[in-house]
């Protein structure tokens, strides 16, 4: 295997850029074939992004190294706080890292271009067959990407190369490799469906091996996944599995939420630049990448914050239908035991997540405020307080008019028309802000958010009429 020193910058404000496995904040404690395996994933993940850049600077690959850095945290805090060993694992890291080439590969990303053009001509049976149309190339394109990235890992394990640096872990390599396949499939799903909740909703649910074989959940590869899995019949996907991936998503939007303002200043970016330029290999991967920022619409904040309060609405869901299960099962096995770790994982992140979320409500006020006046906030701020006081359920529910309405619908608008709604929705944008906070405080409510894992006891809030549809609850 080749020498990582090479293919690896430091840089003297301490970021790194190249080879993930070659980098210090990597977790230690994976095998030579594990690290071999990881970084083979981490090499098909940057040729397909090769000379893609962020909007706030720097290459594609930032994010799968921010999601590993938020993974290696959190598995520590863990471990330290209720003193059991949740030890990152193979399936995990490549997961993150291979998530994006299928959620942004390129003929994907085409795809849905495509489909956003589509539906802002608006409804109507020729654009409708139109969408179900490419919907449907989506759908087949990712089946395919994910059947293919499935065989590379397979074929690379294969290797002579490979080979040589197994130690008996040929079973646990493979089913790493199924279980990772599995979980990216579960976190991409959202590319073609209709709405991003709907995705949502069923990746935070456990789901049979009888709706995985008639292909009603997840891919197709899923059923094979379950063969792989030992799953019987009759009986629910494996915890550990379940788990991993809502613990997983949660990470994926605490990376998204922190990437809100420039990566580098201009110095950063000329000593980047300096020293991949020195490195043959460095420069091919990032030679074409665009280090300094774009500017963000505050919109795009929003639909940050929209995306957010779906996950925790749905991470909550999951945790009240089966934290219960999984915290009793504990000590039953090795799969038992992970899937508990996951469940200590998915409250941490789901708390980082609330933190995240409420520092970006509080950015969002004050440029809207700033935006359409103190007065006219204060003017808005007072009447919704009064409504509140009068109704207080229409905060905590769907209603056709709320932030999460409004979210779904510009959800799927391209940046360059979010920026027009940004200057010409300000007030209606302060109203969701304004909205959001008075969600975020009902997630926070230690009340209504009621966590134990002593006795396996999760209660906590969820948004009235948020399912895999938006059904308008009267709010009363």
């Amino acid at each position: 295997m080749q020498n990582l020193e090479d293919r690896v910058l430091k840089t003297s404000f301490g970021h790194e850029l190249g080879r993930l496995v070659g980098m210090g904040f990597f977790p230690s404690g994976f095998t030579p074939a594990e690290i071999a395996l990881i970084d083979f994933s981490d090499d098909i993940a940057k040729r397909v992004h090769n000379g893609e850049s962020r909007q706030m600077g720097g290459p594609y690959d930032e994010h799968v190294k921010d999601m590993t850095i938020i993974y290696s945290q959190i598995s520590r805090a863990v471990s330290a706080e209720y003193g059991i060993s949740m030890k990152p694992t193979p399936r995990d890291v490549i997961s993150i890292i291979l998530h994006d080439v299928v959620e942004d590969h390129p003929t994907i990303n085409a795809l849905r271009k495509e489909l956003r053009a589509i539906k802002s001509n608006g409804a109507g049976n020729g654009n409708n067959n139109a969408s179900a149309f490419v919907v449907s190339q989506i759908k087949a394109q990712r089946e395919g990407i994910v059947s293919k990235l499935y065989k590379d890992l397979i074929g690379f394990s294969g290797s002579q190369d490979f080979v040589r640096l197994l130690n008996g872990q040929e079973g646990n390599l493979a089913l790493n490799i199924s279980s990772s396949m599995g979980i990216v499939d579960w976190l991409t799903r959202h590319t073609e469906d209709s709405e991003y909740y709907q995705s949502v909703f069923h990746l935070c649910r456990m789901h049979s091996r009888e709706e995985y074989k008639r292909g009603a959940r997840g891919g197709p590869f899923q059923k094979y996944a379950m063969g792989a899995l030992g799953m019987l019949e009759g009986g629910l996907e494996p915890t550990d599995y379940f788990a991993a991936r809502v613990f997983l998503k949660l990470l994926d939007r605490i990376a998204l939420s922190r990437e809100r303002t420039p990566r580098f200043d201009k110095e950063d970016v000329a000593e980047l630049e300096r020293g991949f330029q020195q490195n043959e290999w460095l420069k091919q991967m990032y030679g074409g990448v665009k280090f300094t920022a774009e500017e963000m619409p505050s919109l795009y904040a929003m639909k940050l914050l929209y995306r957010n309060y779906v996950v925790l609405h749905n991470a909550n869901l999951a945790l009240s239908s089966y934290g219960n299960r999984i915290t009793f099962e504990k000590g039953k096995n090795q799969s038992a035991d992970a899937a508990y770790a996951c469940l200590l994982g998915i409250e941490n992140a789901r708390q980082e997540l609330l933190m995240e979320s409420a520092r970006m409500i509080a950015e969002l006020k004050v440029v809207y405020g700033f935006r359409i006046g103190m007065e006219k906030a204060q003017q808005i701020k007072n009447g919704m307080d009064r409504e509140e006081n009068g109704n207080p359920l229409q905060y905590e529910a769907i209603t056709g008019k709320g932030p999460i309405s409004r979210g779904a619908r510009y959800d799927t608008v391209p940046r360059g028309e979010l920026r027009k709604m940004d200057a010409e929705e300000m007030e209606e944008n302060y109203r969701d802000v304004l909205g959001l906070e008075k969600l975020q405080q009902r997630f926070l409510d230690p009340v209504r958010n009621m966590v134990d894992f002593s006795r396996g006891y999760f209660s906590l809030f969820t948004i009235n009429g948020l399912t895999d549809k938006l059904e308008a609850v009267s709010g009363k």
